[in-house]
């Protein structure tokens, strides 16, 4: 399930061979290359040691997304994560822990670094944000430009 103004900069593949198995909330933005795993296919080994007697398992678990969740490039959702409101996953992180609401978390494995209210205040110390998200690329180009913004 994918809720409403969610934008998938990924490709259908990311979802793998249980999609039905993810729910997104509403108003998340994901980066290319981010994947949602849902099964562990190492149980491939207990069943070719019998553990399983002649049954074959599936080791399966869903992966759920809150709302207002941004996941960056690369980054990979694990078998029964849930990850909550208002969080930033970073890039390259393998999310294989619940992650908490009004988090920021990156790493592998991830690790949650600071709160949202934390991420905007250093934001802010940096002087990183800028009015820019609406503009088109010749608009952000110009507006760099004259702030004097650009590398040199």
């Amino acid at each position: 399930m994918i809720g409403e103004d969610v934008t998938l900069n990924c490709k259908i593949s990311a979802f793998g061979t249980e999609p039905y198995l993810v729910k997104i909330e509403n108003e998340c933005l994901f980066a290319a290359d981010v994947r949602f795993i849902t099964h562990d296919g190492g149980v491939d080994i207990l069943n070719k040691n019998m553990y399983f007697g002649d049954k074959k398992m599936d080791k399966i678990a869903p992966v759920i997304i809150g709302n207002r969740v941004y996941i960056g490039t690369g980054a990979y959702i694990m078998p029964g994560v849930t990850i909550g409101d208002n969080v930033v996953i970073g890039a390259g992180a393998i999310v294989v822990h619940d992650i908490p609401n009004n988090s920021v978390a990156v790493g592998v494995p991830e690790k949650v670094i600071e709160s949202i209210d934390e991420y905007y205040q250093h934001g802010l110390e940096k002087d990183v944000f800028y009015p820019t998200k609406e503009m088109s690329k010749a608009e952000k180009k110009e507006y760099f430009t004259k702030n004097n913004l650009l590398l040199k």
